[in-house]
């Protein structure tokens, strides 16, 4: 038999009771509305899924849910969840798949900042999370980029000591106030990457 939607617009729950489903059923039992009026009724006790659900996403043809709320300068939503502000999408993954481990990212396989669809999302590292933003051009590659923790002169100076030997990556995090993924990062250039020639041509 095949699964039915719930009706509400962007809820892709199985519908149950007049075609809503379940959280969306018990709202309109509450309030005489199955979306509850409006975000003000969700109350600071809510659960995951009744605070990303009271705001909404919208089911693009790529399966991606894209999120309705505020977004953040790269992109990704967010929201306030409990007294403080949580990307959309991690909050999503917790809701939905469980919890996140301990010092984990959540990736986004999609490509695509404000999904927050479960089945696109998948935790990883530090590294893996350079490695994605390099590939997608994403990484900062400045230090005028507001992500950046060092400057280029302190980027090129653990590199040099790094090829020069005689120093872990380890020691290099910890004099200059980064993790040692980081480090890793900058040293086999998968973040900040290498200047071509025309950027030093242009410089």
């Amino acid at each position: 038999m095949a699964i039915v939607p719930c009706s509400v617009d962007g809820c892709t729950a199985p519908s149950r009771t007049r075609g809503w489903c379940g959280p969306h059923y018990q709202r309109w039992r509450r309030t005489g509305s199955e979306t509850g009026g409006g975000p003000s009724i969700i109350g600071r006790h809510a659960t995951a899924d009744e605070r990303l659900r009271n705001i909404g996403w919208t089911v693009k043809p790529s399966g991606c849910w894209e999120w309705k709320g505020a977004t953040g300068p790269r992109g990704y939503g967010k929201l306030s969840y409990r007294g403080a502000t949580v990307p959309a999408h991690r909050l999503s993954y917790e809701a939905y798949v469980g919890p996140i481990p301990e010092g984990a990212y959540i990736l986004h396989g999609c490509d695509n900042p404000p999904c927050m669809n479960p089945a696109h999302l998948q935790p990883g590292d530090h590294t893996e999370n350079m490695e994605q933003m390099t590939d997608r051009n994403r990484s900062t590659t400045g230090e005028t980029d507001g992500m950046a923790k060092l400057t280029d002169a302190q980027v090129a100076e653990i590199r040099e000591r790094y090829a020069a030997g005689g120093i872990s990556t380890r020691a290099l995090g910890l004099e200059f106030g980064v993790s040692q993924q980081h480090v890793s990062a900058l040293t086999n250039y998968r973040f900040r990457a290498k200047p071509t020639n025309r950027d030093r041509l242009a410089g």
